[in-house]
């Protein structure tokens, strides 16, 4: 007898515990036959762009992008000073300039991009994160309108 008293009681005490966990709001949309639905994210679709003469095409890579023969770049100046590299160079348009210092080891490059202002650009890197010191190649390349122009100079990190 004691036995199916504390199973009752267990029951009891679950169902009490479980009816009073859940949403009031919840038992009422169930109780009207409505199922409950997920609260869900939405967010709004959004049109991709047509492309045009200015956008970036991601499936052509750098390589494959064509040398403007009207389009020029010039690597102006390389220096450093206080543990930093400054490269800066002067474009003939506006656009993006991407320089990559590569080691002659073949190690990792040191890459970074800004935007062209005033017909220059300009990028500071700390030196801790050249693999090592000593010859490494600036390869500067300024993207406008699907097109390139690129200048490269021997330059040494100390």
């Amino acid at each position: 007898m004691k036995r199916s008293l504390r199973r009752v009681s267990l029951v009891l005490v679950t169902a009490v515990v479980l009816a009073g966990c859940s949403n009031p709001a919840d038992r009422a949309d169930r109780l009207d036959g409505d199922v409950p639905t997920p609260l869900t994210q939405t967010t709004e679709a959004t049109e991709t762009p047509a492309p045009s003469a200015t956008t970036y095409d991601p499936d052509v890579t750098s390589e494959e992008v064509p040398v403007a023969p009207d389009l020029t770049v010039s690597i102006s100046q390389v220096r450093q000073t206080d543990g930093e590299v400054t490269a800066s160079a002067t474009a003939s348009a506006d656009g993006t300039c991407v320089f990559q210092f590569e080691p002659s080891d073949g190690s990792r490059p040191v890459v970074r991009e800004a935007t062209v202002r005033g017909g220059t650009c300009s990028v500071t890197i700390p030196v801790v994160e050249f693999a090592f010191l000593g010859q490494w190649t600036l390869r500067m390349t300024l993207y406008h309108d699907r097109s390139k122009a690129e200048d490269n100079a021997d330059v040494a990190i100390h």
